[in-house]
């Protein structure tokens, strides 16, 4: 695999010290390298490899425009922030023969938990916000990103951009909403499509293709499709990524307000079940009001009275007109 570091033999260690300034001059290259292979292969799940082979051309010319070094640094510098932030955690202590041990010298201490608890969080955020800035520089200036498959798939969703989905619940990444497609379309193809008229869902997401103008109930539609996506992603999301992709504040109508170090811990899975739950049920309040809509629009049975019609509940009791047995 070609990588973007030590094209020039050993001068990978002054690339990842340029790039990430704080750590230590005794971190080189060689001892970092097989983490920057696998975080260069997470880039390009998300990316794809022809996004990035075009990066590795222009590294590996040399010579580079502004543009060219804006394109290597955006590339970059996430992929050595996750490599960093994976190599650190084995160095806390020493592997040997027997067993692993703390290093300790006479100038520097181990730090206490909840520091390396703190670090690990606000260099894995790091890593994420760097991610997210590589995605929306490549939305804004690369054509080869936007004709690639990653990009296409992105597209075919009713939140299909940050501007979709930040009026209904603010989240400013672009990496978060790639991460959330498997919601999208969870939610799309189990609760939408069952709730539209037949031939509806796929005749409004024709025009937003096209960008065809949509009429006044169209328009109220796609919001409402829009919210109910989102809370429904937003859910997913809490249940299974990391709560760290997500922006800071977004338990923090679930956390204790205290601030001792056990409050500055990384949330727990109540915190985030709670978040879950609140957001999916604020997903199935949007989808009775799609429901309603629907139902004026086309005086159609809701899904509700169609459960009720195949399920009914019937009340019989020793009082009634029938017999009993």
């Amino acid at each position: 695999m070609k990588l973007l570091f030590d094209y020039d033999t050993n001068n990978g260690d002054l690339e990842i010290h340029e790039l990430i300034g704080h750590i230590d001059k005794d971190i080189d290259f060689k001892k970092l390298k097989s983490d920057i292979i696998s975080a260069t292969k997470e880039l390009i799940r998300v990316i794809g490899q022809p996004v990035y082979d075009s990066v590795v051309t222009i590294y590996e010319a040399g010579s580079l425009t502004d543009d060219q070094n804006d394109l290597l640094y955006n590339t970059r510098y996430p992929i050595a922030l996750d490599a960093i932030r994976h190599h650190i955690k084995s160095s806390d202590v020493t592997h040997g023969n027997n067993g692993r041990k703390m290093r300790v010298d006479d100038h520097e201490k181990q730090a206490f938990e909840w520091m390396l608890d703190r670090d690990n969080e606000n260099l894995e955020r790091k890593y994420y916000k760097a991610f997210d800035e590589l995605i929306q520089y490549l939305d804004e200036t690369n054509t080869l990103w936007k004709s690639s498959t990653a990009f296409q798939e992105s597209q075919k969703y009713f939140v299909r951009t940050t501007a979709d989905f930040d009026p209904y619940y603010p989240i400013n990444s672009r990496l978060l909403l790639l991460k959330l497609q498997p919601a999208f379309r969870q939610c799309e193809k189990r609760q939408i499509m069952p709730r539209l008229p037949e031939g509806e869902f796929n005749a409004i997401k024709d025009k937003l293709k096209a960008a065809t103008p949509l009429d006044a109930d169209e328009s109220l539609l796609v919001d409402l499709i829009k919210e109910a996506c989102v809370f429904h992603a937003l859910a997913w999301g809490m249940r299974v990524l990391r709560v760290t992709l997500f922006p800071e504040g977004v338990l923090q109508n679930f956390t204790s307000d205290r601030t001792t170090t056990k409050g500055r811990l990384p949330s727990v899975k109540l915190e985030t079940e709670l978040a879950a739950q609140e957001f999916a049920s604020r997903s199935k309040e949007v989808l009775k009001e799609l429901e309603t809509m629907v139902t004026d629009q086309n005086g159609e049975n809701t899904a509700e009275d169609i459960d009720c019609m195949s399920n009914p509940k019937y009340t019989f009791d020793d009082d009634d007109s029938f017999v009993s047995l």
